[in-house]
This record gives C-alpha cells, structure tokens and sequence, in this order.
C-alpha cells in the first residue's frame, strides 16, 4: 500500500489512471492470470492434506479453489 500510494491516480481517486499506472509497474500484468490443471490440483491436495480447523481457512481454501476452477472452465481448459 505504500507504493501504491505514490502512483499517479492514487490522490486524485482516480480509478482507471490508477490502475493503468499499477499494471505498468508489475510486468506481464497485463496480460492477466494463467491458471493450469496442476494450479487447482495444488490446492486440493494442500486443502486434503491440512486439517483446515478453522473457518477462515476453510473460507481460503473455497475462494483459492473457485477463484482457478472458474477460470479454467472459462478457458476452456476444463468443463
């Protein structure tokens, strides 16, 4: 949050000159995010092999897991 507050945009609450300068500053972001089989097969594993006691936990686990199914299947790379 410290750096993002010095980019342009950031002051002026500027939202698209903001997050225009945010992706220049992290290299490949504009292309977006690229998930695989394997992403979502990670966290299955890690979720089956934690005890997950907590609620939070089990809450990340759902949004990790939905988060790479829902652009998997978007892709087309599962149905």
């Amino acid at each position: 949050k410290r750096f993002w507050v010095t980019l342009t945009g950031f002051e002026r609450k500027d939202f698209s000159v903001f997050k225009t300068d945010t992706i220049r500053q992290y290299p490949g972001a504009a292309k977006g995010v690229r998930y695989t089989i394997h992403d979502l097969e990670r966290v299955i594993l890690n979720t089956a092999e934690s005890d997950v006691p907590m609620e939070m936990e089990l809450v990340q686990c759902y949004r990790q897991f939905r988060r790479i199914a829902v652009w998997l299947v978007a892709n087309s790379k599962i149905s």
